[in-house]
């Protein structure tokens, strides 16, 4: 029987090297870094998209109460609703609403809601954590974030009301102070507000 020459061919299974596992090791660094800054930016989407869904669901709800009572002839009493409450034209009101309230103190554990404060007739959204450094409020022509946006049922008419109205409480060119000829009742901003996605795409003052 002829034999072989001995000799074996042998196939070495050579390991990562260094640099490869440093380059893997980056890798998912980095693929971390990115999911978990997505992952951050879900619950403040998430807020945003729900304030904005509320507010125009209010909004509607109030031009479907205008239309309904000019329709029957009782427009007068649609200037009447200025300062109430827009929740109640929901059919349903929010998970997230708090009710009617004369005073709140605790505004900072009840954060990602809604409460309409009695006193000033104005239907208040308290910013929830993620979201506070999104939300700037402009007061005395300064943008701050308050942690709160403040709405308000208003008459519209069609002139310019006689001393000026604070910033996003009024369409430019309409008043609020009964001059004029009445125009509709609106929901609108107290102070102009804004709520940026990011800093390269904000969104306009009062709008989704």
């Amino acid at each position: 029987m002829r034999r072989g020459n001995g000799r074996r061919s042998v196939r070495q299974n050579a390991g990562f090297s260094l640099f490869e596992m440093v380059v893997v090791i980056c890798s998912i660094v980095i693929l971390y870094m990115v999911a978990e800054e997505r992952l951050n930016q879900l619950p403040a989407a998430a807020e945003r998209a729900n304030f904005y869904a509320v507010l125009e669901q209010m909004k509607t709800g109030v031009n479907f109460e205008m239309v309904t009572r000019l329709a029957s002839g009782r427009g007068d009493e649609i200037r009447a609703l200025e300062g109430s409450n827009p929740i109640n034209f929901l059919i349903e009101a929010p998970s997230n609403y708090r009710g009617e309230m004369e005073q709140v103190t605790d505004a900072v554990e009840k954060r990602n809601s809604w409460y309409f404060e009695t006193t000033s007739g104005e239907l208040v959204y308290v910013v929830g954590g993620s979201s506070i450094e999104d939300v700037r409020v402009v007061t005395g022509g300064v943008p701050v974030n308050l942690g709160q946006i403040r709405l308000k049922l208003t008459n519209v008419y069609d002139q310019i009301r006689e001393s000026s109205p604070a910033p996003g409480s009024a369409p430019r060119g309409q008043g609020t102070k009964g001059s004029g000829n009445w125009q509709a009742l609106m929901l609108l901003p107290v102070r102009e507000y804004s709520w940026e996605r990011s800093p390269e795409q904000p969104i306009p003052v009062g709008g989704g």
